[in-house]
């Protein structure tokens, strides 16, 4: 079986990806392995580096996205996965996973993870911020209407991964 997890930064992917793999499944967090992700630019559709994009990140400018060749890679590494991220084509490939999981932390806990993140700076700035806290407001709704499902990710972290495991072996 195929699955992604997403959801906003901060809410708790990359603790999940851990959290499976120390369990012993196979579960990737895409941001962390080269190449598997990459700004692109929205008018040229080219590739920018990280020099190129500066700080904050303007996503009216560039796109976080998936490469499709290795995104395809990772889900034929084994024959259950987990993919555990949020890119600007994540809607794009979600036909290629069996179950797409979204995690939803409230705001309140999504804004403290944000300011308190020690693995990652996006978000820290108020400009990165407010779109991520907006958008978490309704991506669990916009995930139900393709079929996926929310998950409550302000709860510990085992109880957030059992309840995904429950509804992969459904």
């Amino acid at each position: 079986m195929k699955c992604l997890v997403t959801g906003q930064a901060g809410s708790g992917k990359s603790s999940v990806a851990a959290e499976l793999t120390r369990r012993g499944f196979v579960a990737y967090d895409t941001d962390e392995i080269p190449g598997v992700t990459g700004f692109d630019s929205l008018e040229t559709g080219e590739q920018v580096t990280w020099e190129e994009i500066g700080h904050p990140i303007d996503f009216s400018r560039v796109a976080w996205n998936w490469r499709l060749d290795k995104l395809q890679g990772l889900l034929g590494s084994a024959d259950d996965v987990f993919v555990c991220a949020i890119t600007s084509n994540t809607l794009e490939f979600a036909r290629l996973f069996d179950r797409v999981f979204v995690l939803v932390p409230d705001r309140e806990t999504l804004a403290r993870r944000l300011r308190e993140r020690t693995n990652n700076t996006f978000g820290k700035d108020p400009a990165e911020a407010e779109p991520v806290l907006a958008h978490n407001d309704v991506i669990a709704e916009e995930w139900q209407a393709c079929g996926g499902i929310p998950i409550d990710s302000a709860r510990p972290l085992e109880d957030v991964v059992d309840e995904i495991l429950v509804h992969v072996d459904a």
